[in-house]
């Protein structure tokens, strides 16, 4: 009603009072916001979206944020997983450091802890690790039988290449397209036409 008669204070209680609701789903957060012209809620409400599960993303969810806001958000999470396992499927060389006096046994060590411990951290079904925490990981423990100078010296290279960026990346470019499309939210509700 604040909305229709353009009552700015009771507009922004109403948004206060929905905000500060605990459990506010976040498609009906993205609804909301659509239809009210809410623009402040449709990246933080796009982002919650694209960390749920696959299957978290119902037909609700759907019919909440509209057919291609959720094609965005399918696709954004099938291009993140497709990326996953690329990243995972494939160790980085190690970058050797030149005072590394076992540069056979690190190359050894790192190639058997990449598919030990990072690439199921990767590819982990209920928790994955992203990038930016598997960069946190890298540089705060110690890879069994990997000397420090290699060790740093390649995750100081996957950072320089982007590695670790990437699925941010992904998401984005995800973020970008939905706010395009919904940036400046019209007062109307989404379809799934």
């Amino acid at each position: 009603m604040s909305t229709y008669y353009d009552i700015q204070d009771g507009r922004a209680y109403v948004i206060q009072c929905f905000e500060s609701r605990p459990f506010f789903d976040c498609g009906l957060k993205f609804r909301i916001a659509r239809m009210y012209g809410i623009d402040s809620w449709i990246e933080p409400a796009t982002r919650e979206l694209m960390k749920r599960g696959i299957l978290e993303l119902t037909t609700d969810v759907a019919n909440n944020v509209g057919f291609e806001t959720y094609h965005t958000i399918i696709e954004t999470k099938t291009r993140i997983g497709d990326l996953r396992t690329g990243m995972a499927f494939v160790p980085l060389p190690l970058n050797e450091d030149l005072g590394c006096t076992q540069k056979k046994k690190c190359c050894s060590s790192w190639e058997t802890q990449w598919w030990v411990i990072i690439a199921p951290h990767i590819l982990h079904p209920e928790a994955p690790i992203s990038g930016f925490w598997l960069r946190i990981e890298l540089e705060g423990s110690k890879l069994p039988g990997v000397c420090n100078g290699c060790q740093s010296g390649t995750v100081r290279a996957m950072n320089e290449k982007g590695f670790f960026d990437k699925e941010d990346g992904l998401i984005e470019e995800g973020v970008a397209k939905v706010k395009a499309r919904y940036g400046h939210a019209s007062l109307a509700q989404p379809t799934l036409s």
